[in-house]
């Protein structure tokens, strides 16, 4: 098995990248952070909670890595827990936000996008109560990460969409 490590710092490298990269085109966009509407905030507010979120778990696997009393197998199974304590609210929260946007604003959440990303956050949950509870291992929550990785992107995708559509 790779070095978790080294897995665990590529996570953080990619999610502060993809955060950094996003600030940027905001940066020199054509608009400011306030003059976004509110599905676009709530985009970007996903795109930034979900890259933090993997560089803070990550970042502190990393860091428990180096702790000798830890046992591996048991930080993989906080990790998921993690995520899944972040994770339920989270995905109440969003369904919630998305059911209060405004009509037209609605109308802008493509279903062949979103439903599979709802599907896929579900089963990841469900992956992750399975690593709490009975695997124990590691990849369960590096899927995990590729997945929160692959949900922040798609929100930055979506963005540039927008804006893209809407210049």
């Amino acid at each position: 098995m790779p070095d978790p490590h080294n897995t665990l710092t590529i996570f953080a490298d990619v999610s502060v990248a993809l955060a950094g990269f996003s600030g940027i085109a905001i940066a020199f966009g054509r608009r400011s952070v306030g003059a976004l509407n509110s599905l676009e905030s709530r985009r970007l507010f996903n795109l930034f909670t979900f890259s933090g979120l993997v560089l803070i778990i990550s970042l502190l696997g990393i860091s428990l890595l180096h702790v000798d009393l830890v046992n591996e197998n048991s930080l993989w199974r906080s990790g998921s827990a993690v995520l899944v304590l972040f994770g339920v609210p989270w995905l109440i929260r969003d369904w919630r936000k998305v059911r209060s946007l405004k009509p037209e604003e609605r109308s802008q959440v493509p279903g062949q996008v979103i439903y599979p990303f709802i599907v896929m956050a579900i089963l990841m949950l469900i992956f992750q109560l399975a690593n709490v509870f009975v695997l124990a291992e590691a990849w369960p929550f590096f899927v995990a990460l590729v997945l929160i990785v692959a949900f922040a992107f798609q929100q930055f995708i979506l963005l540039i969409w927008m804006g893209l559509r809407d210049a």
